[in-house]
């Protein structure tokens, strides 16, 4: 009976674990932000996770406001730089957004003013990610 009952647990472990990790992706998938290569959790290159990859920011027109959205979903506070050239190193993948022209109040970054630059050959990661 002990064996069994000690089955159970780790399977009901198992399915929570696997739980977790299936509404994470589902939570990924609507937008999740992070910040990388940052000298701790709330500093860093801005990366978004859209269409099942994590891809970068350009910092064409970046400023203190689109950091100040971003900083606010990463639950960081208020924002007090908004570094560009690709200041804490150049990311990979696609760069989902360009020109973010934020207010400060949005509630994601798909929301503030921007382009999607996915089939724009003229950027690279070297001067570009935020």
């Amino acid at each position: 009976w002990r064996t069994n009952r000690t089955l159970w647990w780790y399977l009901k472990l198992a399915w929570i674990t696997a739980s977790a990790v299936n509404l994470n992706h589902l939570y990924q998938t609507i937008g999740a932000l992070r910040l990388v290569d940052g000298q701790h959790r709330c500093e860093g290159r801005v990366e978004l996770y859209l269409n099942s990859t994590w891809g970068t920011v350009c910092d064409d027109a970046w400023d203190l406001r689109d950091a100040q959205v971003v900083c606010r979903l990463v639950s960081c506070g208020e924002a007090t730089h908004a570094w560009g050239e690709a200041h804490f190193g150049p990311g990979t993948g696609t760069i989902l957004l360009d020109n973010l022209k934020c207010s400060g109040t949005e509630a994601s970054l798909q929301q503030c003013l921007h382009k999607t630059p996915g089939f724009i050959l003229r950027l690279n990661h070297t001067l570009h990610d935020t």
